[in-house]
């Protein structure tokens, strides 16, 4: 929670299981920085289907 506020880290990585709340968490961190401190903020959500692996 750290590396959120603080102004020297520009890209933080999540490496997470399916489904334990990510997409929530994420959404909570941009709305708290919307209210607090409002600055640019890029949030990149890569999906890799398995299904298109195997073709």
């Amino acid at each position: 929670m750290d590396a959120l506020n603080n102004l020297k880290i520009e890209i933080i990585v999540v490496i997470s299981s399916a489904q334990v709340g990510k997409t929530k968490i994420i959404n909570n961190i941009v709305g708290y920085h919307i209210h607090q401190d409002p600055t640019p903020i890029l949030v990149v959500q890569l999906i890799i289907l398995p299904t298109l692996l195997l073709v």
